[in-house]
């Protein structure tokens, strides 16, 4: 369960120029409709997702399907965070696929023994987060989903180590060019 959601990008969207009528996120195609103040009702596709753990709060990349509506061009691409409610019912171990340069860059770090507690499983080619609070600051590692568990199988998600960033916005500036326009997720 899904217990908010807010726009992060463009940051200057006005106060309820978009809203949630519902949000109800179709798993197989990744459509969501937004409720727009001006009685529209605009169609997003997901294109990048972001799961940050242990928080168990995630990141959204929108881009507006059905352009035929009127709309401002910037609000093309939206950048949603939105946080689960309750207990996390789905445990999953950690298995990072190039352990080798995770434990070399951080060899007193043992996040293979890591077990997730986790709402929605991520998918395949997901961004997923998982920040250490242990260190006078808080650390970012930045994995990519390369397989997600199918639990009949297995309880365990493949990760490939990326980086590591001392904020959730250098992830998420990946995903954006220097002008702060997405970039190419096709």
């Amino acid at each position: 369960m899904i217990k908010s959601l807010e726009f992060v990008r463009p940051e200057d969207i006005p106060y309820m120029l978009l809203n949630f009528q519902f949000y109800f996120e179709n798993e197989n195609s990744h459509w969501i409709n937004i409720y727009h103040a001006a009685g529209m009702q605009l169609v997003y596709h997901i294109t990048k997702a972001c799961y940050v753990f242990p928080q168990n709060c995630f990141y959204q990349l929108l881009q507006l399907h059905n352009k035929n509506e009127i709309h401002v061009p910037k609000y093309d691409w939206l950048l949603m965070k939105g946080a689960f409610e309750g207990i996390a019912k789905i445990k999953v171990g950690v298995v990072i696929e190039n352990e080798d340069v995770f434990t070399t860059v951080h060899p007193e770090v043992q996040l293979e023994k890591t077990v997730l507690d986790l709402h929605r499983l991520p998918e395949e080619g997901n961004d997923i987060v998982i920040m250490d609070r242990k260190a006078e600051r808080s650390i970012f590692y930045h994995f990519f989903c390369s397989s997600a568990p199918d639990l009949a199988e297995s309880v365990y998600i493949h990760l490939f180590y990326l980086n590591t960033y001392d904020s959730i916005d250098r992830v998420l500036d990946l995903w954006f060019d220097e002008n702060n326009v997405p970039r190419n997720v096709d």
